[in-house]
């Protein structure tokens, strides 16, 4: 009994990393490296991003940076992924806008240099993990 559930749960624990792969997020080029968080979501198609429905998320905070960059890795199944990045600089847990409704904080997505003022789609920003994938640097944006 206790050899079936052993294998059962190496079975399970196998099949979840069977196709997974570690990606490393770099982000440089923080406006205020010392105060705030940093609000980082992966998302896995458009309808979740729309939705506000990230398949992982968490947050860090600023103190954590080496030498003003973040630099961490994350495992992921193979696949097609999109990350956005918020620099929570006054710790709200939102983007904070001015009176003119421009964003007051640092924003940035994966291989996607944004450069209007428009919510980016989805397809803008995707990525495939693959076995060729290793590192997804992101540039901020502060306007």
């Amino acid at each position: 009994m206790k050899l079936g559930i052993i294998t059962f749960l190496v079975l399970i624990y196998g099949s979840f990393l069977y196709g997974q792969k570690s990606l490393t997020i770099e982000i440089d080029e923080f406006r205020n490296s010392k105060e705030g968080n940093i609000l980082i979501a992966i998302f896995t198609d458009q309808l979740n991003f729309t939705n506000d429905i990230s398949f992982k998320n968490w947050i860090v905070p600023k103190e954590k940076l080496i030498n003003g960059v973040f630099k961490e890795t994350v495992k992921l199944p193979l696949g097609e992924y999109g990350i956005a990045i918020l620099d929570d600089e006054d710790i709200n847990g939102k983007m904070s806008y001015n009176f003119f409704g421009i964003p007051k904080e640092g924003y940035g997505f994966s291989d996607f240099n944004h450069s209007g003022f428009k919510k980016p789609m989805f397809s803008d920003f995707k990525f495939s993990v693959s076995d060729s994938t290793d590192i997804i640097r992101i540039k901020l944006r502060y306007l």
